[in-house]
């Protein structure tokens, strides 16, 4: 289901960048996926990609252009091989972008490529496996990337979403649903804390967080609590955990949106 309208007429947004971090070696598999997600509409509408071969200009400081890059990016893919992990400028970028989500200004999404195994810092967490099926692969990178820019509520009743108009929003639960995905988990990392993740991913999951993840910065928490509930599509659960645990998340929501309102209206 389509849940974004026709962008076909619409001047591309271009709102989110994403940076590809990858051994040269691997370059084969590297643009086979990346043509692979610029087939989808919503993808080439939302996002850009920093990849070297195309963003670095002739001439250019290659290590200020990619530090650049990094630091002014959403998203941080990053292919894991046997020949990235032997590779020290990847080493090096690896090291910047998990300070960065420390920082929570950076999503960190792991691909593994040609046998490579999950690196201890990745076990638990939200990572696509390459290694056998890539159009399976394909469809859950794209899964996830589509999902950042839909409103929750509509991630949460696919089967609905569309139908019919929803009513304005007015209660938490309503205002976090209209949040895009991605906004709604930047929302998370700025007003909660680890410890607050880990009772509500208990609430919703009946798990121990650090069983399943171990210890991990708050912005990659949050990227796996909204992926997993994507996933395992108990969304509108979380949403009401969410509320009942943090009422203030819907007044902030609230605030967001009607921002949004009257951006239009201008």
């Amino acid at each position: 289901m389509n849940y974004f309208g026709n962008l076909g007429s619409r001047m591309p947004e271009k709102s989110r960048k994403i940076f590809i971090s990858y051994s040269h070696q691997d370059s084969e598999i590297v643009e086979r996926v990346l043509s692979s997600l610029r087939t989808s509409d919503v993808i080439d509408y939302f996002y850009e990609f920093f990849f070297d071969t195309e963003a670095i200009r002739i001439g250019g400081h290659i290590a200020d252009s990619l530090a650049t890059a990094l630091k002014s990016s959403d998203y941080y893919v990053l292919f894991i091989s046997e020949s990235s992990q032997k590779s020290d400028w990847v080493k090096r970028e690896i090291a910047t972008a998990f300070e960065l989500a420390r920082k929570k200004e950076l999503t960190v999404v792991p691909l593994l490529v040609q046998g490579a195994e999950v690196p201890f810092e990745f076990r638990g967490l939200l990572y696509v496996d390459f290694r056998e099926d890539f159009t399976r692969a394909v469809r859950q990178l794209e899964g996830f990337f589509e999902s950042e820019v839909t409103q929750a509520r509509e991630v949460a009743k696919p089967n609905v979403a569309g139908l019919q108009p929803h009513p304005p929003p007015t209660a938490c639960k309503d205002f976090l649903g209209v949040m895009r995905l991605g906004d709604l988990r930047q929302l998370l990392t700025r007003r909660l804390t680890n410890n607050d993740i880990k009772v509500v991913w208990f609430d919703v999951f009946n798990t121990r967080m650090e069983d399943e993840v171990g210890a991990v910065p708050l912005a990659l928490s949050c990227v796996e609590l909204l992926d997993r509930a994507r996933r395992q599509e108990v969304l509108d659960q979380l949403l009401k955990g969410l509320c009942q645990n943090h009422p203030y998340l819907g007044k902030a929501a609230e605030q967001a949106w009607l921002s949004g309102v009257k951006d239009v209206e201008r």
